[in-house]
């Protein structure tokens, strides 16, 4: 995704613009002191700042001296075009800029120290040194030369096991030894401490010591595209991880073996941060071919569906063109979706939504522009739609990035929870922000709240074991 300074600056406008409504009839100066408890500021004044501070909740130091800034120059804007009744508005942010300013890199670590110390038990510890990464780690090898997939008689015959690889196997076991808190007592950091918590230097390390298991993941991803034709490539289970095709109906028998992207390092690229920024990089995931997808699709008796939670617009987006990227993505490898539904906080215009998408599509798409409602059963709950439309006959593909952790956290919790989801759900796409995670740092902030990085290996895994392509998304 796109840097949190640059999803705040556009989320920013809307609060900002009802606070400057709540207050328009105030005078241009005020006595507002937000040292003294607001005791002498105005509800309009206190309206004002309420909207702020909501909007700099769980943001790092960094993020709210962006947020402050932007809001600052957009009220002086106004009091160069005649505005003066916003003046106090700017005696406020310069207030709380300074108290921002004030806040210091240490209350940042003892925050992360309090969350890691109220989360952590019963799980794994950390150590104070990078572990030195074991002999092996880099061997490609066990090759599989698949042959055409062979389809159990229905959904209800197929169940599908997951095996990690070893090399997910290893960072599952020791990312919280791996992984770097910001510099925490207890957690690896370059001996002067410099860029505090941007290093990842033992992360890097051992992706580093896995160059050549690197190396073949995306070599067999670029082989993998345009698998329409039903086109086999080989694949090392060395590196991937997969799922096993089980035929409930026939005694169990194995039919099939589909990889998977290994869950290690960051869950991104494999070169990101270590070697480049290829964060927004989305050539590393193995979606499903229309040659891997079981029972194979039939327009008559099995749909494909994408359901895309935090769609922006068909051509835009702020991590990149979601809908256009998943339309063509999977059209290339001969899946075209039946109906599209998409979910969008931000408002635009209906010619901003409709206008880019080709002829094609727009009959097959769905568009709410709504927030999406995490509570279950709720009229704007994209789960609940999903749940009444598709069968566990149809394919089912669902990206959940729409940057606000508490919702999409409540939406994986009732698909992890949910039986009937496991059973429609194929595909899935999350961007999950954890501490412990290089963009932790760079870009998500305080906005990770006290997810951790081992949490998110934990998710995925659990999603894959519940026999749902579970992919971590950018």
């Amino acid at each position: 995704m796109v840097s949190s300074r640059t999803k705040l600056i556009a989320v920013a406008v809307v609060v900002v613009i009802s606070a400057l409504a709540l207050t328009s009839n105030l005078s241009s100066e005020s006595t507002c002191d937000i040292t003294k408890q607001k005791t002498e500021c105005s509800d309009g004044e206190i309206a004002f700042i309420e909207s702020i501070d909501a909007l700099c909740v769980d943001r790092g130091v960094v993020e709210i001296a962006d947020i402050l800034e932007t809001r600052k120059k957009r009220v002086l804007a106004r009091i160069g075009h005649g505005g003066g009744e916003t003046k106090w508005r700017a005696d406020i942010l310069d207030q709380l800029i300074a108290k921002n300013e004030g806040r210091s890199r240490e209350e940042e670590k003892a925050q992360m120290a309090h969350i890691l110390e109220e989360t952590t038990p019963g799980r794994r510890t950390w150590k104070s040194t990078c572990p030195t990464p074991p002999a092996g780690l880099d061997s490609v090898g066990d090759w599989v030369t698949p042959s055409a997939v062979h389809s159990p008689a229905s959904a209800a015959c197929t169940r599908l096991e997951y095996v990690p690889s070893p090399w997910e196997a290893y960072w599952n076991k020791e990312i919280m030894n791996i992984a770097d808190f910001g510099g925490l007592p207890g957690s690896y950091r370059r001996p002067d401490g410099a860029g505090a918590g941007i290093g990842w230097e033992c992360g890097c390390t051992h992706m580093k010591a896995s160059t050549n298991r690197a190396k073949a993941w995306l070599a067999t991803w670029a082989s993998r595209k345009g698998l329409a034709n039903g086109k086999q490539v080989k694949w090392s289970r060395d590196v991937f991880s997969y799922h096993r095709i089980i035929d409930t109906c026939n005694g169990n028998r194995v039919t099939g073996q589909i990889p998977i992207e290994p869950l290690v390092g960051n869950l991104r690229h494999p070169r990101h941060h270590c070697q480049g920024d290829y964060h927004m990089d989305k050539d590393y995931m193995l979606s499903f071919s229309a040659s891997e997808v079981i029972p194979p699709l039939d327009p008559l008796v099995r749909r494909a569906f994408l359901f895309d939670l935090g769609a922006s617009t068909y051509d835009e987006g702020l991590g990149g063109a979601s809908q256009s990227w998943f339309v063509e993505s999977y059209a290339s490898k001969g899946i075209v979706f039946d109906r599209i539904f998409a979910w969008e906080a931000t408002v635009y215009e209906p010619s901003k939504i409709f206008d880019p998408v080709p002829s094609h599509v727009i009959n097959r798409l769905t568009y709410f522009n709504v927030p999406a409602d995490p509570r279950p059963g709720a009229k704007h709950n994209p789960l609940r739609l999903l749940m009444e439309v598709a069968t566990p006959e149809d394919f089912v593909v669902i990206k959940i990035d729409i940057d606000y952790s508490p919702v999409e956290s409540a939406l994986i919790q009732q698909i992890q929870e949910t039986l009937k989801l496991h059973n429609l759900i194929d595909e899935l796409y999350y961007e999950h922000h954890v501490s412990g995670h290089p963009l932790h740092w760079t870009n998500w902030g305080r906005s990770v709240g006290k997810a951790t990085i081992d949490q998110s290996f934990g998710n995925f895994t659990k999603l894959r074991e519940a026999g749902i392509r579970a992919h971590s998304w950018v």
